[in-house]
């Protein structure tokens, strides 16, 4: 099960932003119970950024200022990281990221993965909404 806390958020970003959430949850880590945390800021370099507490709880510090199809990508993109934090690919030691045990200076192949897959799993996600609120004729 999943455990969602959005913060400093306008309606609009909660709405899409538990919607991402739940449908990325629902499709690729129904197995596993987790928290996230979504602190809406102003980040000035950065769309998101991703911590770990522990294990399963999660905070994504995602910026407020991004348009719609750019938010919804940045949170499809942070929560392929988070999945791979789930199933263990990528762990944290020493303050360092290991990507399946191994350092990575540059070429980081959790960050390949996830641009790899975000637009695909925008495509999906998109097309789910869009057969969820197609209105009969």
């Amino acid at each position: 099960m999943l455990f969602i806390d959005i913060q400093n958020s306008t309606d609009q970003q909660k709405i899409i932003c538990e919607d991402v959430l739940n449908w990325y949850s629902d499709n690729f880590l129904f197995n596993y119970d987790f928290d996230i945390t979504v602190l809406h800021t102003d980040l000035k370099d950065y769309s998101a950024v991703m911590h770990s507490t522990d294990e399963l709880e999660f905070i994504i510090e995602i910026n407020i200022n991004l348009p719609e199809e750019e938010y919804v990508k940045t949170l499809i993109h942070e929560m392929i990281h988070i999945e791979d934090y789930i199933i263990g690919d990528l762990t944290e030691e020493n303050g360092k990221l290991l990507w399946k045990g191994k350092f990575y200076n540059e070429d980081e192949p959790w960050e390949i993965r996830a641009d790899e897959l975000e637009d695909s799993y925008y495509e999906m996600y998109s097309n789910t909404l869009a057969s969820v609120c197609q209105v009969p004729i």
